[in-house]
Formats: C-alpha cells, sequence, structure tokens
C-alpha cells in the first residue's frame, strides 16, 4: 500500500468519526433556537391573559368567560412549547478527533497488512510485468522464481488462495519438480474439488512423477477428472494411456481419436496422439501376424493423386485399403492397408503381401479387389462427413492389370 493510498482511506474513517461532533453541533443550535421562541410565546401568553382582565374589567366579558380564555391560552401554549421544546447539548468531547485520527493511522495500516492484500498487491504488481504467453529472458525467469517465493511464503498465512496454488504448481512443473507440482496441484483441489482443471493437471502431474506408469493411484485421479469432464483433452490422452497399459487397445484408440479432435492436425500434439493410435491399431492385430510373409514382391501398384478441387494440407492423413471383393464372397473386407501424408501424393503406391493385415488373407491369395483413398478431414481412420476420397473399379489380380490410377475427387455426403 503506498503512502497516499494509506492517508485516503485513515481521511475516509475519519469523517464517520468526526460526523457525530458535527451532528452534534447542529443540534445544539437548533435547542438553543427553539429555547427563545418557547420565551416568545410565554410573552404573547402573557399579553393574550392581560387584554381579556381588562375586558372583563370594562364589562366586555363575563368573569366565566375571561377565565375560559385563559385557561385556553394556556393549553395553547403548553402544546406549542412541547413541540419546540429540544434536548439541549453541549458541544464536547472535540479533543478526541486527533486522538482518534492519531490512533486509526497506528492500526489502519497494520491491520491492513495482515488482513488486507498489501502482499497480494505486491505480487499482482510484480506479476503484471510479465503477461502469459510471452517469452521470457533468463534474467525474468530468476524474477519469476523470486515471485514464486513470494508466493510461498504468502500461502502460509493465507492458505485459500487458489491461484497461488496453481501459480506454485506452473512453476514446478517448468522447472520439473513432479513431486511439488502434484503436491500444489493437491492442496489447490483442496480448496475446489470439482474444478476440471484442476483434476486433469493432478492426474497428470502423478503420472509423471510416477515415470508415466499408470500406478492405481494414477489411475484413480484419471477416473475422477473423466467423471468430472469426459471431453478434456489432456484427461483422455490419460484415460488413452490407460486403457493402452490394460491392453484394452480398441478404447485407447477412441480415447485418443476424441483427443485428436481438439488440436489441429499439424500440431506436435496431434502427431504424439497419432503415434499411440499407431501402437495400438498394431497391438489389435493378432500374435500370429508376426509371421506374415515378408515377401515384399509388389502385388498391386497403386498410381494416386487428388483432384485439382480438392483443398488439402501437407500434414492431413490419407488412408488407403484394399477390399475384397472376391466373387463367391462377396464381402468388402480390408484386406490390406496403408497410411501416408498428403504431401506425399501425387505417388506410385506399392502393396504387397507385408501389407496384409491378417495372415489368414493375404492380399496375393485374393483375386477380385477394390481400392479406396479417402483424404481425411479429422485425422482419424473413421470415416467422417465430409471427408474426400477416391473408389478404384473392381480389380482383377490373377490377369495382371499393372499400375492403378487412383483420383481422389469425390467428397462423402
Amino acid at each position: 500500500m503506498t503512502l497516499i493510498n494509506t492517508l485516503f482511506l485513515v481521511a475516509g474513517a475519519l469523517l464517520f468519526v468526526v460526523f457525530p461532533w458535527l451532528k452534534t453541533s447542529t443540534e445544539t443550535e437548533f435547542a438553543s433556537s427553539g429555547k427563545s421562541r418557547q420565551q416568545e410565546n410565554v410573552f404573547l401568553y402573557e399579553q393574550r391573559c392581560d387584554g381579556y382582565k381588562k375586558q372583563r374589567d370594562q364589562g366586555e366579558i363575563s368573569a366565566e368567560q375571561c377565565d375560559q380564555l385563559i385557561m385556553e391560552s394556556q393549553r395553547i401554549l403548553l402544546e406549542e412549547n412541547a413541540l419546540e421544546a429540544q434536548p439541549q447539548r453541549q458541544i464536547d468531547g472535540f479533543w478526541l478527533v486527533p486522538v482518534l485520527g492519531l490512533f486509526l493511522l497506528m492500526t489502519t495500516v497494520p491491520l491492513y497488512d495482515v488482513l488486507g492484500g498489501a502482499e497480494d498487491e505486491e505480487i499482482k504488481t510484480l506479476l503484471m510485468k510479465y503477461p502469459p504467453d510471452t517469452a521470457l529472458e533468463a534474467a525474468d525467469l530468476l524474477r519469476m522464481e523470486r515471485i514464486g517465493e513470494l508466493i510461498d511464503q504468502r500461502v502460509q498465512t493465507r492458505p485459500d488462495n487458489l491461484y497461488y496454488w496453481i501459480f506454485l504448481a506452473q512453476l514446478a512443473q517448468s522447472r520439473s519438480d513432479r513431486s511439488a507440482a502434484a503436491e500444489y496441484f493437491d492442496n489447490a483441489l483442496g480448496l475446489d474439488p470439482k474444478n476440471t482443471y484442476l483434476l486433469a493437471s493432478y492426474a497428470e502431474a502423478l503420472f509423471l512423477l510416477d515415470g508415466k506408469i499408470t500406478t492405481d493411484r494414477v489411475r484413480e485421479a484419471v477416473d475422477r477428472a473423466f467423471l468430472a469432464d469426459a471431453n478434456n483433452t489432456a484427461t483422455l490422452s490419460l484415460k488413452g494411456i490407460s486403457e493402452f497399459s490394460e491392453s484394452r487397445f480398441e478404447e485407447a484408440i477412441e480415447f485418443w481419436e476424441r483427443a485428436q479432435q481438439t488440436w489441429p492436425i499439424d500440431s506436435d500434439q496431434w502427431r504424439s496422439l497419432q503415434v499411440g493410435i499407431d501402437r495400438a491399431e498394431n497391438a489389435l492385430r493378432p500374435a500370429e501376424m508376426e509371421q506374415v510373409s515378408t515377401d515384399k514382391s509388389p502385388i498391386l501398384q497403386i498410381n494416386l493423386s487428388f483432384g485439382a478441387e480438392v483443398p488439402h494440407s501437407r500434414e492431413q492423413r490419407v488412408f488407403v485399403a484394399v477390399l475384397g471383393r472376391d466373387a463367391v464372397e462377396g464381402d468388402r473386407m480390408p484386406i490390406a492397408a496403408r497410411k501416408l501424408v498428403a504431401g506425399d501424393l501425387p505417388l506410385t503406391l506399392t502393396l504387397s503381401d507385408s501389407d496384409s493385415l491378417v495372415r489368414s488373407r493375404r492380399l496375393s491369395d485374393q483375386r477380385f479387389v477394390q481400392v479406396t483413398a479417402r483424404l481425411s478431414g479429422g485425422g482419424t481412420a473413421t470415416p467422417q462427413s465430409g471427408d474426400w476420397e477416391g473408389l478404384s473399379a473392381i480389380v482383377d489380380l490373377h490377369s495382371e492389370p499393372g499400375e492403378l490410377r487412383l483420383e481422389i475427387s469425390g467428397r462423402r455426403p
């Protein structure tokens, strides 16, 4: 608190202290005025009484009428004096004003330091020098550590300040102090147990603290965060990791694909999630796939390109699948598949048995197939409305068709 702020505060308090004396002074003046009016009323009453007596003596009114008029004048006098009577008060005690002013000055500032926000104002002033999302120099980082020390001291006396705990937790994360970050987030949760950001951050801090292993306490924290907010990106990522560690790969893929939808397709976060999805998809393949023929001899070559009207970015995913169209079975199950990025197109894609999805249905065992290629808008393997795609005619692999040309130019409804 600055000196000027302190003076304004004390001056405002003094107004409430001086007010009773000012009010007393005004009431005393009114009381003095009322006393003069009473004397004037008595003088008028006496004059009226003398007039009534003269009229009686002159025979203008009877003695009985004179007594009645005097009694009526007495009644009027009493009523008027009763309305105008005011208790007289003396102006006294003004010597207390400077004493109280000094007392306020001596007690206001210390009390404000203890109960108010002098230290909070200091911390706020320091924080305003470093807006969020701005690059900090080495010297600034040292100052931030100093702010952290001030806040750490402040929370000892003000442990109910939620934002201080969050700041300390984030500061601990920035210096990779995982134990302190988890402890600070836990303290913050004690103040706001249903805060979805805190629940997700605490679960993530525990996950990192436990060596990126989904221990029981990590799994419990993740489940709490998921129940509070089933759409939180960090929580969805952690749920995917938890499911993957339990070998529930399809569930892991679902959570990671939902988390991907909140990130741009060219972001590092999206790519990191895609790595997990790829691992889960590979894990879904039966163990016997390790024995699938490693024959790399080409079976199908596809010249893949985009139509001129198809908008795309280099980082977008392109999913290519060979669908079985056997004349007897007539199914459309994928036999082989490949993932590409849009920046690689146009290109000639060569598929062989090593691209087969299951051992029991190798690409070389098929005769009639159909090839589909899709530019994913959301980056997931599941087709979505608005995706651009292309579908070839049915191909007879036994007739050695040579190179198949496929253009992504149609749009899903």
